[in-house]
């Protein structure tokens, strides 16, 4: 597996980030940072990435998370929803963190699920 990152800048400043785990079986968007209300920018990036993995003859592009804003952003870029229920979930104990379900968000890129079939390196 191969990671990619795509950029998206506005006045020389960037704006956002999403990260792509490739292979030609089964690439992943697996992480975001940019803001979380800004679907334009989340659409404009997971169409920028869908259309290098692409041209990278990848099978199939795949994307897990939690954000309500990234599901659409999503689906509006032509990714249905999987048939299965989501892995994540977010909870928290501290006080005053109510609104911690939307306030955070995760990605397959906040779980090590992909490095649990892999052989560790040696250590030298």
């Amino acid at each position: 597996n191969r990671y990619r990152w795509y950029a998206m800048r506005m006045d020389g400043q960037l704006r956002g980030l999403l990260v792509a785990r490739h292979s030609r079986t089964t690439s992943a968007l697996v992480d975001y940072s940019g803001p979380t209300d800004d679907i334009d920018l989340m659409r404009a990036l997971v169409s920028s990435a869908v259309a290098d993995l692409i041209a990278l003859a990848t099978v199939r592009v795949q994307c897990e998370t939690t954000h309500p804003m990234l599901l659409l952003a999503l689906g509006q870029c032509g990714f249905v929803r999987s048939r299965y229920r989501s892995r994540f979930r977010v909870r928290s104990n501290l006080p005053g963190e109510g609104n911690a379900k939307r306030e955070w968000f995760l990605m397959s890129g906040d779980s090590d699920g992909d490095m649990l079939g892999t052989t560790p390196l040696a250590a030298g």
